[in-house]
């Protein structure tokens, strides 16, 4: 599966936003200081994903300013690396946007990271989908 076939498959669920804005007009009252989950992972296991291109991803923690202790995980793609230049940045963007979980606590969202980087997967943005999907 390389990058377009990923999104559109995030697409589908409806957990896709072209930019933070988006995100936050969809989400009112989530617009609170992000704190980071985990920072860089890949989107998808390198070994297993076609493609030229490996994006990397930012996983923060959006509070809710409705309802305390509550808020969403969001997955900010911040950049594409090439697959042969592991340091060559081919292009730096925040966008698109998903949305992860919502209305979830913030231990919630750090017992998930570490549920996926205990698993026998690989520790990846599809990986972090996949435990939350599985709840």
């Amino acid at each position: 599966m390389d990058n377009t076939d990923f999104l559109e498959m995030v697409e589908a669920r409806g957990r896709l936003y072209p930019d933070v804005r988006d995100y936050l007009r969809a989400r009112p009252g989530h617009g609170g200081r992000r704190r980071s989950v985990v920072a860089g992972i890949q989107e998808q296991d390198s070994v297993e994903t076609a493609g030229d291109l490996l994006a990397q991803w930012d996983v923060v923690f959006y509070p809710s300013l409705i309802v305390h202790g509550q808020g969403d995980v969001v997955a900010h793609r911040v950049l594409r690396r090439s697959r042969y230049s592991r340091t060559a940045i081919v292009q730096r963007d925040e966008h698109p946007v998903i949305m992860v979980a919502q209305d979830v606590t913030r231990a919630e969202a750090d017992a998930a990271w570490r549920s996926v980087t205990e698993g026998a997967r690989a520790a990846t943005l599809e990986s972090l989908l996949a435990e939350y999907g599985g709840r």
